[in-house]
């Protein structure tokens, strides 16, 4: 038994219809675009989909110009954010350097801390060892299961070093996450048990 597939010659419309091209140009998405003959209805695809993202009855012609308009203006819109945060990504590889700090805060009922110290980066990749944190004086709370701690650079506790790839958006552990941090930036530890 043959597989019927839906293409978009599927829904495509009759020959009611013809192609609407609007001046506006984006060469990294395509769109396709049916209005009918004479009543105000459209039918607008985008990229390589088979199904219209819509298929509207409209009161007039202008209300048909400014949907599809401003659908236009999404898709350009969305594109333009994509670039930007895919260039904000291309960038945070080069904010990387020999001598930063990094934590990792993690824990189920209580906080635990990890700091760590970049000690080597080769292109899109840094090499981490762990360094040790002290508690920030007086920030020791009431009950004395919590404080805030702070990293001491060039404290280093082990030669274990960890190689977290510099291409994704965070750095991920076997628990938790990196973020970078300073030598006076203060944070949050509990040990409740």
């Amino acid at each position: 038994m043959t597989k019927f597939k839906l293409t978009r010659d599927f829904y495509r419309p009759s020959k009611d219809y013809v192609e609407y091209k609007p001046q506006i140009e984006c060469k990294k998405v395509m769109w396709e675009i049916w209005v009918h003959k004479e009543k105000p209805i459209a039918m607008f695809f985008t990229g390589k989909q088979s199904k219209p993202n819509w298929h509207n009855k409209f009161t007039d012609n202008d209300a048909m110009k400014k949907k599809i308009h401003n659908r236009i203006d999404n898709i350009l819109h969305w594109e333009q954010k994509k670039a930007e945060r895919k260039e904000e990504r291309k960038n945070a590889l080069v904010d990387v350097k020999v001598g930063d700090l990094f934590y990792n805060s993690w824990g189920y009922e209580q906080t635990n801390l990890d700091f760590y110290q970049c000690v080597e980066k080769k292109g899109k990749t840094m090499t981490l060892r762990p360094i040790a944190s002290k508690t920030v004086e007086g920030s020791t709370m009431s009950h004395g299961m919590a404080d805030n701690r702070v990293a001491v650079k060039d404290a280093f506790l082990s030669d274990k070093e960890r190689y977290p790839d510099l291409v994704k958006r965070s750095f991920s552990m076997e628990v938790g996450f990196l973020s970078k941090t300073t030598e006076t930036e203060k944070h949050y530890c509990s040990w409740y048990y």
